[in-house]
């Protein structure tokens, strides 16, 4: 495990104070986690107390209202600063070729509010052209209610998730049929192939959460750092940062239960993320019977 905590961040936890405190932030024990904190979630039926929500509704949104992302109300015009421009005659945000919101030279862009949650929005979110969106977290307060957490997010599962084959973690399956899920030859794609699983993508937005709120890293490419290649990649700064760094080592320890584990063999299996069928420890007899299955 330490070996595969350092491969994935990069960082001396031994001998990091600072480094050994954001990870434990993380995946450590309550109350300043969230791997054990996800395991402890419980369904509620006060909407109002929860911290984190979670919709299927495809983030739609409708400047006529009956949805439940709205525009954003304009201020009254005694409040409005000098060069405001109303929200309905804003851009809409992260369209191909915009300027990123706060940079310099970005417009004012349409603001969406989601007034059952009290949060806002500049993007489209599972709605984004052009993108393969599987879900989004939303933590900007607009307002506060009496009795709702200031901590809350919400998340949304997009369409394009709910309709995938794979959604649980202990769906993960033996030998033979983990190596159908990646593209020829069996499991060169490695631990990407995972990407589509339903779990995946809610670990991944839970570690976006708040009170943890870590990032999905931008490359100077421009792209996220979702990939294997990328989040081995970043420095041990961002690293800490990365939301999939978190997601992929909690990935890779429900796959060592099924007994896969990154190759070792060769460096570019390993930079790649290649995984390996391992039963290393395993009785005989078991081994037998694991084989026979899968």
């Amino acid at each position: 495990m330490k070996e595969l905590v350092q491969s994935i961040f990069h960082a001396d936890f031994q001998n990091d104070a600072v480094a050994r405190g954001l990870i434990n932030g993380v995946l450590g024990t309550p109350p300043n986690q969230i791997g054990a904190g996800i395991a402890a979630l419980t369904m509620t039926n006060n909407q109002l107390a929860s911290n984190i929500r979670i919709y299927c509704d495809n983030d739609e949104q409708n400047v006529q209202g009956g949805t439940r992302w709205r525009l954003m109300p304009d201020p009254i015009p005694a409040a409005q600063p000098p060069g405001y421009v109303p929200n309905a005659q804003r851009p809409r945000a992260y369209q191909p070729g915009m300027i990123l919101p706060g940079d310099p030279g970005a417009p004012q862009y349409q603001q969406w509010v989601d007034p059952i949650n009290g949060v806002y929005t500049l993007s489209q979110g599972c709605q984004t052209p052009n993108e393969f969106v599987q879900g989004e977290t939303y933590s900007a307060p607009a307002f506060q209610q009496p009795g709702q957490p200031p901590m809350r997010s919400v998340v949304t599962l997009c369409d394009v998730q709910l309709n995938t084959l794979l959604h649980s973690f202990e769906n993960i399956p033996l030998k033979k049929d983990i190596e159908s899920l990646s593209r020829p030859p069996a499991l060169q794609t490695g631990i990407d192939a995972f990407q589509s699983m339903t779990a995946y993508v809610m670990l991944h937005e839970f570690v976006h959460c708040r009170p943890h709120s870590r990032e999905d890293v931008v490359l100077p490419n421009g792209a996220g750092a979702y990939e294997w290649t990328d989040l081995i990649s970043l420095a041990p700064a961002d690293a800490l940062l990365n939301v999939n760094n978190y997601v992929y080592l909690a990935l890779l320890a429900k796959l060592a239960d099924r007994h896969w584990r990154l190759s070792k063999d060769y460096n570019d299996w390993h930079q790649r993320g290649v995984l390996v069928y391992d039963l290393t420890g395993i009785t005989s007899k078991l081994r037998r019977w694991i084989k026979w299955k899968a």
